[in-house]
């Protein structure tokens, strides 16, 4: 997308005009500037940035809303302005998201560092059966920042998914997802990932609500079809008694197309992309102002060279509430 921001007013303008014969419109959000200075040798920067946060819900009718979040810098040496529209999308959602359409840009769920600019719908279906598909077209979310450090991507991605909905304390879907485009040329489609898998979840709670006996099993994996290796897995079991509660877990993942949301992010440029983690967490809640957690992790990187460096990460700590 060439210049983001203009597509973004557009978007928003378009909100606007369908927002008109609205007779009851819920608008919420915020905007949040700040100044930052960077100092680097002989050379300084500085730059306002300012980030735009929206909800307009309501818009003609009680389910169709829009949401939308992006930025726009200013580097005040030099006058030179830049943005980027991370998220600006159209939803239809029903009662407990029985039916769900997006249409605009919106978070790619396969991906926590992409964004699809297309259409995305859900329906649950009945006998406990549900239906998820989407098309569009990938990108990064800070385009200029992650192209470098992360995987190429495709002009087209699509996929979907069919769930269990609406069955007590379990979870279980099987997905497939494709991306592609041309390698320069247009004469050849390539194709950039291409992966099927499955996932699932139980959870039990043998206890009460108040004071809790519980057991979480949760699995998932995605084979990579095209290249006939595993894209990813992961797995976890959890036990709380009481106010005790210990973790099981380990998952593989590759860096340079996705990672999980909890944990941080190791050194891409110095790994092939690789990283194997399996570990042990526990924490107490000693009393209602005092946690106390330890976790012990082990890791495997493997790095450019094609050899795997080895570590293990130790945590031990106290919350105070």
């Amino acid at each position: 997308m060439k210049n983001p921001i203009i597509y973004g007013i557009s978007l928003c303008l378009l909100v606007m005009s369908l927002a008109i014969p609205s007779y009851a419109i819920d608008f919420g959000g915020f905007i949040t500037s700040g100044v930052e200075s960077v100092e680097n040798d002989d050379e300084s920067s500085m730059a306002l940035n300012n980030y735009l946060n929206l909800n307009v819900n309501q818009i003609g009718v009680p389910d169709l809303s829009f949401y939308g979040y992006g930025r726009y810098n200013v580097n005040l040496k030099d006058d030179q302005s830049f943005g980027d529209l991370y998220l600006g999308y159209l939803e239809y959602r029903t009662f407990q998201g029985a039916t769900d359409i997006m249409l605009g840009r919106f978070d790619l769920v396969t991906n926590r560092f992409m964004t699809l600019d297309g259409i995305s719908a859900t329906q649950v279906l009945p006998f406990h059966v549900g239906l998820s598909a989407f098309v569009g077209v990938p990108r990064y979310k800070d385009a200029e920042e992650l192209d470098d450090e992360f995987r190429m991507t495709g002009a087209l991605a699509y996929g979907g998914k069919i769930f269990l909905s609406g069955v007590n304390a379990l979870q279980l879907n099987v997905n497939f997802y494709n991306e592609e485009g041309d390698n320069g040329t247009e004469d050849e489609t390539i194709v950039y990932k291409r992966t099927v898998g499955a996932g699932g979840a139980y959870f039990k709670n043998f206890g009460t609500t108040v004071d809790p006996v519980a057991l979480t099993v949760e699995a998932l994996a995605d084979q990579d079809i095209e290249n006939d290796v595993l894209a990813r897995m992961s797995a976890r079991i959890a036990f709380q008694y009481h106010r005790f509660q210990v973790a099981i877990s380990g998952d593989s993942f590759d860096v340079e197309d996705q990672y999980p949301m909890d944990r941080e992010l190791i050194i891409r440029m110095i790994s092939s992309g690789e990283e194997t983690r399996y570990g042990a967490t526990a924490n107490i809640d000693l009393f209602r102002w005092l946690n106390l957690y330890a976790g012990y992790t082990m890791t495997s990187v493997e790095m450019r060279s094609g050899y795997d460096s080895d570590g293990s990460i130790i945590r031990a700590g106290a919350d105070l509430m």
